[in-house]
């Protein structure tokens, strides 16, 4: 035998998480706890990308990314110490483990996943997301039929083209073109996935800007 099962299973992990970051494919929707006049919060692990956050049904828009040297107390934008509704938020930090809402909120709302996708929607903060794979479980895996084919031609590149016993480097090349054509083609497919956009109205406010619609006096209308 030239690997052994856990080198190649070592491997198939490693390939996995990296194509969850490469290609972002696992969603993760979940509520967060508010605690009213506390703007920052810290974020579950392996979140890549924000791509929503609500506050009851409304959407909170994201901010420039503030660095860990602002940070600091005497860093204080315009709205910082308010405390009302959050209409945005910003990433503290590198990666998505921090948040700051802003204005501070001033309600304590609880996490319940319960019925997220539904009526919780306007009682909830929820934020959607793209999760990093996570192979020592079940819930954040990325797609079978990626796993068979494309995590195989990962490991096979990796584990000819490592020195010792079983090298070959033809064949690791040979493998990383396979695994490069197929890493595309599942950012094709992926790109391409319809994506639905539920939008909701706010107090019966139509955000589009219409112009008035003309209406005629009663004389000169069809009856």
């Amino acid at each position: 035998m030239i690997w052994q099962d856990k080198y190649l299973d070592d491997l198939l992990s490693r390939g996995e998480i990296e194509v969850s970051r490469l290609v972002p494919c696992i969603f993760n929707r979940f509520s967060l706890s508010i605690t009213a006049g506390t703007a920052t919060y810290t974020l579950p692990n392996g979140i890549i990308g924000i791509l929503r956050i609500t506050w009851k049904g409304d959407p909170i828009y994201p901010e420039e990314q503030i660095g860990k040297e602002l940070a600091t107390p005497w860093y204080k934008p315009l709205n910082a110490g308010s405390q009302s509704k959050p209409y945005n938020y910003y990433r503290i930090g590198y990666g998505y483990s921090t948040i700051e809402f802003r204005p501070v909120p001033n309600e304590s709302i609880a996490a319940n996943d319960t019925n997220i996708y539904g009526s919780d929607i306007a009682n909830r903060i929820i934020i959607s997301c793209w999760k990093v794979a996570d192979p020592t479980g079940s819930t954040y895996r990325i797609p079978t039929y990626i796993q068979r084919s494309l995590l195989k031609y990962y490991a096979l590149e990796k584990a000819f083209r490592k020195e010792g016993k079983g090298q070959n480097l033809v064949a690791a090349d040979y493998f990383r073109n396979k695994y490069e054509y197929w890493l595309n083609l599942f950012k094709i497919t992926q790109a391409n996935i319809s994506k639905c956009i539920r939008r909701r109205l706010s107090a019966g406010v139509s955000p589009i800007k219409l112009p008035p619609r003309p209406v005629l006096p009663a004389a000169y209308r069809n009856t």
